[in-house]
């Protein structure tokens, strides 16, 4: 508090301009983007399904999935489905500098595990 005083007190003396003493108090951070990612790797595990549905999930996702891959994904979904409390471009903005990022989802009916690399 004694910091906006000074200021505050160097604009009334006329010591700085306005501008100046916005510009000590409000400084404006820059925001550090996160490492851009390429890629995500996805494993589902099923708990009420076979082992034939959970390896072919497996091996259906063996591969990582391109970011881009994603995005495109993720545009067409916005043009077909309504999903109101969702922003898809908003996913698709924070994939791409999530590198290093591991989701973990694990419910009744099933497990997922995504990692961004």
């Amino acid at each position: 508090m004694k910091h906006y005083e000074d200021i505050l007190l160097k604009i009334q003396n006329n010591e700085i301009s306005a501008e100046e003493g916005y510009d000590i108090l409000f400084q404006t951070k820059e925001i550090k983007l996160g490492m851009r990612a390429h890629f995500v790797k996805l494993k589902i595990y099923i708990k009420d399904e076979g082992k034939g549905v959970n390896t072919l999930l497996r091996v259906l996702f063996a591969l990582p999935i391109p970011i881009a891959l994603i995005k495109t994904a993720l545009r067409i979904a916005k043009r077909h489905v309504n999903l109101n409390d969702i922003d898809l471009d908003e996913i698709g903005r924070l994939l791409k500098y999530s590198k290093h990022t591991k989701i973990e989802i694990d419910a009744e009916d099933a497990t997922v595990r995504i990692r961004v690399i």
